[in-house]
């Protein structure tokens, strides 16, 4: 399985389209502190919160062209995204409950934070 870290999920929000997707509570609870923030940043969380349930809900989106290229990919295929919680690594960051995550059950962490990298190098994730 395939752990989205959230910078991921903001910079590539069409990665929740792919098979074998994981994210973990913490990520959706820091998209959701992000998404009330201001810039661009907040409306990448909030798209990729949209696309996230439209994905679990099958909903209609709006009528806008890049929006309609997304709901084709929505009806060709069933998604299967896992929610994993994560309060057994309570105490730490998010990006070291991700960390943990993938280290104790085998998972692969995308992410493009070059410290988090480090850090899977250094414990073999």
């Amino acid at each position: 399985m395939f752990i989205i870290d959230t910078n991921v999920l903001i910079d590539y929000p069409d990665i929740v389209t792919h098979e074998n997707i994981g994210i973990a509570w913490s990520v959706l609870e820091e998209l959701d502190r992000i998404k009330i923030t201001q810039g661009e940043r907040a409306k990448k969380a909030r798209i990729v919160l949209r696309r996230l349930r439209d994905l679990l809900e099958k909903d209609e989106l709006t009528e806008k062209d890049e929006e309609k290229k997304y709901q084709e990919k929505i009806e060709e295929r069933d998604t299967q995204i896992q929610f994993i919680d994560t309060s057994n690594y309570n105490n730490l960051s998010v990006d070291n409950q991700l960390l943990y995550l993938c280290k104790d059950n085998d998972y692969t962490l995308i992410t493009n934070d070059i410290n988090l990298q480090v850090k899977c190098i250094a414990l073999q994730v």
